[in-house]
């Protein structure tokens, strides 16, 4: 998983940088390489205003078949860190159900596969 991380914010330190990287980590990690990217950009919002940071999430997640699709995810607090935890937090759940939707999606066709008439019992005399 490819994990970008960028923001005015993070000019001052690292620890907003870190405590959102292990975040994702634990969040997304656990779809393993169903995951191929996730993006956080995280901005603060001037003048102040409330609230005052803003948090926004790509994740590319791989189908069944190897495509991809997009899952975007924002939160917004008066707190950095509570903003990332609420975009991240949104983003994992959508994540979560994009994937059962794809699975399900490719159980669905491998059911519906055509049959010649003659296998099928139903051929033409």
């Amino acid at each position: 998983m490819e994990l970008d991380i960028k923001g005015d914010v993070l000019s001052g330190g690292t620890l907003v940088r870190r405590q959102a990287s292990r975040r994702a980590l634990v969040e997304f990690g656990r779809f393993g390489e169903r995951v191929a990217s996730v993006r956080i950009r995280i901005a603060e919002r001037r003048p102040p205003a409330s609230p005052r940071y803003h948090c926004g999430v790509g994740v590319r997640v791989i189908d069944g078949q190897g495509s991809t699709g997009l899952v975007l995810s924002q939160g917004q607090d008066d707190d950095v860190m509570r903003a990332v935890e609420i975009a991240i937090a949104r983003a994992g759940t959508k994540t979560g159900g994009e994937i059962a939707r794809a699975d399900e999606a490719l159980r669905a066709r491998r059911r519906w596969v055509v049959q010649p008439a003659a296998m099928a019992g139903g051929g033409v005399t």
